[in-house]
């Protein structure tokens, strides 16, 4: 008989993402985040700011092994020299139609847009017969990271890698691989 659920998250992205995705069948999902200035948490349902993604319309082709990668540049910028070599000249940088920064999105409905903008496009890649897997490299919130999870597709989008930023060695060192089969260790 539960009405909602309210999930507030703190891990690993990669770990948010999955956790998302087992929670794909649930609804009346209520988003809080630890707001970084000062560390309390709160509901995102301030006004929304309508974060949106700046878009434009190309989109990377797969490597000769079939990976393509979208990055999200959220929280902190992201460059490719961050990425692994092999997706360098085979990934999308997203950024925000405003300025970056921790705790961006402070709103249900915006939260819920940006997700389905990001669904969206891993469906156009998806699309392509060449694509095998789609990396995610996220520099996000945590409430994205989660409502990106729930947008996962098993029956329409190809697998997903999502890798975790190492800021000590200031790049993308592991990765867990999320399927029709569940979560598993990704190594290239």
């Amino acid at each position: 008989n539960c009405q909602k659920i309210y999930i507030g998250g703190l891990a690993r992205v990669p770990f948010l993402v999955a956790y998302g995705a087992f929670l794909r069948n649930v609804s009346n999902v209520v988003y809080f985040d630890k707001v970084h200035r000062d560390g309390n948490w709160r509901l995102l349902n301030d006004e929304n700011q309508n974060v949106q993604f700046l878009l434009t319309s190309d989109y990377p082709e797969p490597n000769q092994n079939g990976d393509v990668g979208l990055a999200v540049a959220f929280s902190t910028r992201i460059s490719f020299n961050q990425l692994p070599h092999c997706l360098h000249e085979h990934t999308k940088i997203l950024f925000p139609s405003v300025e970056n920064g921790r705790n961006l999105i402070l709103n249900q409905e915006n939260l819920q847009c940006i997700s389905l903008q990001l669904a969206e496009i891993i469906d156009v890649l998806s699309q392509n017969p060449n694509t095998k897997l789609i990396h995610l490299f996220l520099s996000v919130q945590s409430s994205l990271a989660v409502e990106i999870g729930r947008r996962f597709q098993e029956g329409i989008q190809k697998h997903w890698v999502i890798h975790n930023f190492n800021a000590g060695e200031h790049k993308y060192d592991w990765a867990v691989k999320l399927s029709s089969t569940g979560l598993s260790h990704f190594n290239f």
